[in-house]
């Protein structure tokens, strides 16, 4: 499990998923996981700072989809509160979203305005961004 650890960052909920399919017992998952987390090989605020910095940088993602993907992880709603958000500062998130919706604009084959306003701010809620960031961006690229 240190191997499996050290690999990557892993959550508990993926320890004891791997623990599952070698057929350990409750009890011993958590002495196991136990171990881990005091070694620091299982350590909850480095597997959020690497999920949420990693999404971010490789897959632009918004700050909803990396809580989506960190509550799915089980990793919990007032960890969530304290570190997610906080991870990468609201101005990088602003900006790769104009990054992301100038790269957009010319692949979307539309003439009506407001079409192509609906196209891109749903191309930009489906990476994870909130609603009030992609209305913002959206009116300073389509001025």
């Amino acid at each position: 499990m240190r191997r499996y650890c050290t690999y990557q960052e892993r959550c508990y909920k993926e320890v004891k998923a791997k623990l599952t399919t070698w057929g350990f017992s409750a009890a011993d998952i958590d002495r196991i996981a136990s171990q881990l987390i005091e070694e620091n090989f299982l350590n909850e605020e480095r597997f959020v700072k690497a999920i949420a910095g990693g999404k971010f940088r490789t897959k632009a993602w918004g700050p909803i989809k990396i809580q989506q993907k960190l509550a799915e992880k089980g990793i919990s709603s007032t960890f969530l509160q304290k570190m997610g958000k906080n991870e990468v500062p609201k101005e990088d998130f602003k900006h790769k979203l104009a990054e992301l919706l100038l790269k957009k604009l010319p692949t979307v084959k539309e003439t009506n305005p407001q079409m192509l306003q609906q196209k891109l701010f749903k191309y930009a809620q489906s990476k994870g961004y909130e609603t009030d960031m992609i209305l913002e961006s959206l009116k300073q690229i389509l001025k």
